[in-house]
């Protein structure tokens, strides 16, 4: 760095938390200390900071690279959340160790193993699930949500946050019966009161059901402010108008790719042909001079 230039304050911030949080994995390698109750929401809260560090750093040198450079910073391989990616292994690292320690067994409780770090290995797996999710990296997700403990114990804010990325997990996997199952499970455990969680859930939900058949009403769209998003692409597939569908695609592509909700939308264009080929039957069926008659041939 040169003398007269000014340091990148949060990716420094994120460097010297980085080193702590390494103590942190360190010090729960010992069986003595991930027995402590107080070790689950430690590292919590730890994990958190890293990853609003990471986020701080990583928005600092997209907003000011020349800063950046000038700071010593090699901007050359660097992806856009770069920080947030250097911090995701040490998570991993830390959840390896947390897992490890929950299967030991306690001195004089034999069969009973370390619910501490069960509880710890759960808080740190969600926010490791959160990051991949961020990243549009999902190769890790699968495997955590398997080794995931006692999740009916976990608070219900927890569940809740689980049963949100299960459902886009599977979404994204095309498998809508297993997303379908996770997102109304996410909004029934969700907060009478929580408008913004479950409207945050519904962006979701929403084009899943749709592609099982089931449409929102207008009444629920205006409750949850999802009107502009979504009444005119449940107009179309059930009028069976893809024209009107491609226009209210086009409209609402850019929030759509946003949310990463897209490749199911542009799945309702199956769904809006199957539902016009459905009117033109029933058209058909109700009026006898469109129906074909085979006519006989005289020999």
């Amino acid at each position: 760095m040169r003398p007269d230039s000014k340091p990148c304050i949060n990716n420094e911030i994120f460097n010297q938390f980085s080193k702590s949080y390494s103590g942190l994995s360190r010090m729960c390698e010992a069986f003595d200390v991930t027995d402590g109750p107080w070790m689950s929401q430690l590292v919590d809260h730890y994990t958190s900071q890293l990853v609003s560090f990471a986020e701080e750093a990583d928005y600092e040198i997209l907003s000011n690279p020349f800063q950046a450079k000038q700071a010593g910073i090699d901007l050359s391989n660097m992806s856009e959340n770069q920080k947030l990616e250097n911090a995701l292994q040490p998570m991993v690292d830390l959840y390896g160790k947390l897992n490890q320690a929950s299967k030991r067994q306690l001195p004089g409780m034999e069969g009973e193993s370390n619910e501490n770090s069960k509880l710890g290995a759960n808080l740190l797996a969600l926010q490791i699930i959160k990051v991949q999710f961020a990243l549009n990296k999902f190769d890790l997700c699968d495997r955590f949500f398997k080794d995931l403990y006692s999740e009916e114990e976990m608070p219900k804010s927890w569940r809740v946050n689980v049963s949100y990325y299960k459902g886009r997990f599977h979404m994204y996997s095309n498998d809508f019966v297993q997303a379908q199952r996770h997102l109304k499970n996410a909004l029934e455990l969700c907060h009478d009161q929580g408008l913004v969680n479950q409207k945050k859930i519904l962006k979701y939900l929403i084009p899943v059901e749709m592609n099982k058949g089931n449409y929102p009403s207008p009444d629920l769209l205006r409750k949850y402010d999802l009107e502009q998003e979504y009444l005119d692409i449940v107009r179309s597939v059930t009028d069976g108008n893809l024209a009107a569908l491609e226009k209210a695609m086009n409209k609402n592509q850019d929030s759509f790719i946003q949310s990463g909700v897209f490749i199911t939308m542009e799945r309702l264009r199956m769904v809006t042909l199957r539902n016009f080929v459905k009117r033109v039957a029933a058209a058909v069926q109700a009026e006898p001079r469109l129906q074909y008659k085979e006519k006989k041939t005289q020999i």
